[in-house]
């Protein structure tokens, strides 16, 4: 593979690693059906019961939100989890819980009014999108147009 766009804290060996976010925040989402069904206006401690999604593979979740809102709070386990953001996605759209995910994964589906915030607080993210680009890929030419490219969106 030529290039890869990742999460993580950028230790990858024998790759070159270009930040792509500078800043990260985690926010619960779900869809409007949802929000008809869960008051949503309720104390921390009450929506922590509602049913939840969750997406595999990150080390911040649920828990981590929970603890920076009401430390040591119990709450319930996600009802569901998937392996990428974009199934978490779309469950949560179908009604199916409310997602804690990433504002880059989910600002066009917040624009789209697919999935709105449906609680005020967020959490800072310790990790980032990365671009990933193998320094032996056949297609240095490519590569670098695409790399060039792609910085360039992500200025302000």
């Amino acid at each position: 593979m030529d290039i890869e766009i990742i999460n993580g804290y950028g230790n990858w060996s024998n790759r070159m690693a270009e930040r792509l976010t500078q800043h990260e925040e985690w926010v619960v989402v779900a869809s409007r059906g949802y929000i008809s069904r869960y008051d949503l206006s309720q104390s921390v401690e009450t929506i922590a019961t509602y049913p939840k999604i969750g997406t595999i593979g990150y080390s911040e979740g649920w828990k981590d939100w929970f603890n920076l809102h009401s430390s040591g709070m119990p709450f319930t386990e996600p009802l569901l989890e998937f392996d990428s953001t974009q199934l978490s996605m779309e469950a949560a759209g179908q009604g199916l819980g409310m997602l804690l995910a990433k504002t880059i994964l989910v600002e066009d589906a917040l624009k789209a009014g697919d999935l709105v915030v449906v609680h005020p607080r967020r959490m800072q993210s310790q990790s980032h999108h990365y671009l990933i680009v193998n320094p032996n890929s056949q297609n240095q030419y490519k590569v670098m147009q695409f790399t060039q490219w792609l910085l360039s969106t992500f200025e302000d």
